[in-house]
Formats: structure tokens, sequence, C-alpha cells
């Protein structure tokens, strides 16, 4: 991997070690915009491309079997994304967080799965890990959505360099998803998402699986829009090892295709979402959080609860936001 020009920053203390969501962010990786192609729409790239606002949702069905840059298909868009991603990288500095940025993916990267079928997304890394204790577990391989997956290995060798920082830490990696046509479905997987994982405290992780209605979650037959119940099988079983407790919901795959736009980290103890984004939520967020009321709306239009905490009373939120925003100032936290 090669570090943007201006981002080799010292690695010597970056750690892997992540109790919980609310710890203090000390280093962090920011997305490359740049590299993107959006694969065509399939039945296996249905599920998010449905979620997508509907201009750049149409332009996707229109472009056929050719994949296109979001450049090429909403240049406006793109242009906001850039600026949208050095400002988070403004505010983490500010706060003191080291941020690492790659440069543009070599070929071999960007063709790992064909790059003309599969498509590259080169800003979601987000869902590349989720450091659990000292565990950096790597979840790409099993990301439903293929796009996402060869970003891994952008970062592999700043991934490495951390590890080996950390004499304590284990490295593993999920299963990765079974091959399938996508010209019918997604697969079976199993599928571990990132952004559908949420740790709640140092004892217990919530995952939640996307559903169209109630009866769909008795029925294994229907679509799940990212996580699925394999997924939530294999990761239960590690988590356990690492003396955590994994407790799963369903929300309205309606309202988010992943559960992070809908489920807000503010502050410990202190969660947001919309009371009526769930079909099941367990008894142990009910009973151990405050709950924010998070306008509906607003997750949809502006992915509220797609927030990032840089310390235990600090937290980012998207400005747009704004009666979220003064749901978190109110309840004390600094946005």
């Amino acid at each position: 991997m090669t570090l943007a020009p201006g981002y080799e920053d010292d690695l010597s203390q970056v750690r892997i070690s992540h109790t919980h969501d609310f710890l203090t962010l000390r280093a962090c990786i920011v997305g490359n915009p740049h590299d993107n192609l959006l694969p065509p729409y399939t039945q296996a790239t249905k599920a998010y491309t449905d979620h997508l606002p509907e201009p750049l949702k149409e332009a996707i069905i229109k472009m056929g079997s050719r994949p296109a840059t979001l450049q090429e298909l909403r240049p406006d868009w793109y242009d906001k994304i850039v600026v949208a991603l050095d400002e988070l990288e403004r505010i983490y500095r500010s706060h003191g967080v080291k941020v690492f940025r790659a440069g543009s993916a070599p070929a071999e990267i960007k063709n790992y799965f064909g790059y003309t079928e599969a498509g590259y997304w080169s800003f979601g890394v987000a869902d590349a890990w989720k450091v659990i204790g000292n565990s950096m577990v790597e979840i790409v391989p099993t990301d439903n959505i293929r796009a996402i997956n060869p970003q891994v290995f952008e970062y592999r060798d700043l991934i490495w360099q951390a590890f080996e920082n950390s004499p304590d830490a284990t490295w593993v990696s999920m299963p990765p998803a079974a091959p399938s046509d996508p010209a019918a479905s997604a697969g079976r997987g199993p599928f571990v998402v990132g952004a559908d994982i949420k740790v709640l405290d140092a004892e217990n992780i919530l995952v939640a699986c996307g559903v169209d209605s109630k009866q769909a979650i008795n029925d294994r037959s229907q679509p799940r829009t990212a996580m699925n119940e394999d997924g939530v099988s294999v990761l239960k079983a590690y988590a356990r090892s690492l003396g955590y407790k994994v407790h799963q919901a369903y929300y309205n795959s309606a309202v988010s295709f992943h559960h992070d736009t809908i489920f807000g980290m503010v502050a410990p103890g202190i969660v947001a979402f919309p009371e009526d984004a769930h079909f099941v939520l367990p008894d142990y967020v009910r009973d151990n959080f405050e709950i924010l009321p998070m306008p509906m709306d607003e997750c949809r239009d502006h992915l509220a609860g797609n927030m990032v905490n840089i310390n235990d009373s600090t937290v980012v939120i998207n400005a747009r936001a704004e009666r979220t925003i003064k749901l978190a100032e109110a309840a004390g936290v600094t946005v």
C-alpha cells in the first residue's frame, strides 16, 4: 500500500485495541473517493442499490451491463463526497486523531474479482474490519457488497504495522462468502458486515439483520439486506471466545440498508434510533441505555445514525441532521 502524499504519519503509536465503541479515537482511515466503479444492477446488488437516492439508482439501472464511476454518473455528488471526506479528516485531526489515507489503488487490487463485473468501492472503509477487544477481525471477505471487498488490500500494510505494534493482539478473518451467480441472488454468505455491528460495552455486542417484514424473520428464504443469520452465528461464536455476548436485532429494511444509519452510538449509556425502525430489539439495549428518539427522516435523508465517537463525550454527526444534533447536545454531548 502507498499512503497518499502527506499521510505518512508516524505509525509507532498505533495499536489494535477497542474494548467498546465509546473509547477515545486515536487513529483512523478515511476512504479514497476517487477509485470507485459502481457495478451493474443485478439481483446481487439490488438490495443496496434500491436504498440509494432515486436519481443515482435510476442512473445505475440505465447504465446497463457496463459499470460506471460516480464521477460519470453524478459528478456533483462525487464532488460533495470529496469535500465531505476532507472535512471529516479535518475534524478528526482537530481532535488529535491520526488520519491515514491511501493513494490510488493499483490495477491488481481493482481487478481482484474482475473489475468490470463486480466494481470497486473505494470509500466504504468502515466495513473492512472490526476491532473487538484486542482482536482485529477482518470482515470484508464476507461482506455482501462484492465491490467493497478488495479495498481491504489497500490498507493491509497499515493494519500490519498496527498489528506488529500490538504484541497481545490477534488477527482473524471471517469466512469468505460462498460464490453465487449475481444475476440470480447474493448467495447464502455467510455475510458479516461491519456497519451492522455495535460494541456496546466491554461485554456486549449488538448485531442486526434487515428484513422487509416481521414475518420474514422466521423465513430464511426471504432476503436480508446486509448481515444475515449465518454471519451472526460465526461472529457470535468468535465474540464469545473474547468474553462478549452478542445480542441480535432485526430492523426494517425499507428504512435502511445498513443498521448503522438508524442506530446511533451517542455516548456511554446513550443511543439513538427511531422507535419504529426495529421489528426486534434486544432487552439489553432498552434496559441499559437512555434512548434518544432520532427522527426517521433524518436517518433516511442524512444517515443521522452513522455517527462516530471521538471520545466518551464528543461525537461526529452529519451537519444536516439538525434535530439529531439537538438531541445529542441536550443529552450533554459535544457535537
